[in-house]
């Protein structure tokens, strides 16, 4: 009798260690799930608002060129300043042709800002839908794919011309 009720509180042991820990199995797999979740939206959310800026202040910088406005172009120098990367070798150039507007605000230097920025929305775009496919949450994952790469003004110049 004894030994029928010591396996019997080992066993009562042993189901609610495992009943334990599949909980805290169960907590830390939601837990990770609605975090990765919570993370993706509000990314996504922010980016989407951040290209729908960059289309704006674009507008802006076309309409400023157009009117020769040049006041307005450097403080839309300014706006794009503060939202695009100063260190980026990509976004560089951008800022460049809007101070490059101020002088001379042709065709070939207003078509070159429009492609740039086309090129950065994009990029961005194609971020955004890589961040949301868990790619870049998560460094234990096996293989991830690599974050997109950005096209290069001069990568984007020359298949225009082989389009030719």
């Amino acid at each position: 009798m004894a030994v029928d009720a010591s396996s019997t509180i080992l066993a009562t042991i042993i189901g609610a260690g495992a009943g334990i820990i599949g909980g805290l199995i169960g907590a830390a797999v939601s837990l990770r799930t609605n975090t990765r979740t919570i993370k993706i939206e509000n990314i996504t959310k922010e980016r989407a608002k951040w290209r729908d800026n960059v289309r704006e202040k674009a507008l802006w910088v076309q309409r400023a060129a157009v009117a020769g406005d040049r006041s307005a172009l450097d403080e839309h120098h300014l706006a794009f300043t503060l939202i695009l990367n100063p260190i980026d070798p990509m976004d560089r150039p951008i800022l460049a042709l809007i101070r490059q507007l101020k002088i001379t605000p042709d065709e070939p230097h207003l078509t070159e800002f429009a492609d740039r920025i086309s090129l950065l929305l994009k990029h961005d775009w194609q971020r955004a839908k890589w961040e949301a496919e868990d790619n870049c949450f998560f460094e234990s994952d096996i293989d991830p794919k690599p974050e997109p790469p950005r096209t290069t003004y001069e990568q984007f110049k020359r298949e225009q011309g082989r389009k030719k």
